[in-house]
């Protein structure tokens, strides 16, 4: 499980942003989950709460930078299942294997540890890379190849160039698409819309909307 995120909003820069797209599967149906991967501390990638109900449930160890494991720890998380990622480091359960990678953007904390991750997974000959926020292509992920990458629609053009022009792939999903409100942040974008203007950006690049998120593109029209 990635950036798990079942509240009904967060705090964001002295407001408060209400999730209007309901989680497809309630948290507390969740039975088995080998790990749970949190990338950052923003509050709509880290439900404390949320991770909590999963790890009581199934006892999933917690891979998350320091900053977020003081969090849950705070919120009653064992400390035995809190496990720090490092930089490169990669993670086996079964046959998924995760690699934490940061080093871009601005990666650090107050005390000098690293505080935003992004991840690789591989399964069954299969090669993904999960951005969590990253805006920047991490330095280890340079030159890899990959069957997929899943990205936000950053509205900077050469920041989506550059991970098109370091790292090989040919399928771009997109991410990041709930609605909120009021909407103060990167989000509520039209994804049809996003998805033409990528690939007139990236040719040769495959832009996939996710089912839930093609699913909500209705429903927020509707929400207006």
């Amino acid at each position: 499980m990635t950036d798990p995120f079942f509240a009904g909003g967060f705090e964001w820069e002295g407001h408060y942003e209400t999730h209007l797209t309901r989680p497809a599967v309630p948290v507390d149906a969740i039975r088995r989950c080998d790990a749970v991967f949190i990338t950052h501390l923003h509050g709509d990638h880290c439900d404390p709460a949320a991770v909590r109900t999963v790890w009581s449930r199934t006892g999933a160890p917690v891979i998350a930078p320091a900053e977020v494991l003081e969090r849950l720890a705070a919120a009653g998380i064992g400390s035995r299942s809190l496990v720090r990622a490092e930089p490169g480091r990669t993670f086996e359960f079964g046959d998924l294997s995760l690699t934490t990678l940061t080093g871009y953007d601005h990666f650090l904390d107050h005390r000098g540890r690293p505080n935003k991750f992004a991840a690789c997974l591989a399964s069954g000959g299969a090669r993904v890379f999960y951005s969590g926020d990253c805006h920047r292509v991490p330095p280890d992920l340079r030159g890899r190849e990959l069957d997929a990458v899943f990205l936000w629609p950053h509205h900077q053009p050469e920041r989506l160039r550059e991970f098109r022009r370091f790292v090989r792939f040919e399928e771009l999903v997109l991410m990041h698409g709930d609605r909120f409100k009021p909407g103060r942040f990167l989000c509520n974008k039209d994804y049809r819309r996003e998805r033409r203007r990528i690939e007139r950006l990236l040719p040769g690049v495959r832009v996939t909307i996710p089912e839930r998120i093609a699913s909500l593109l209705d429903f927020k029209r509707q929400l207006g």
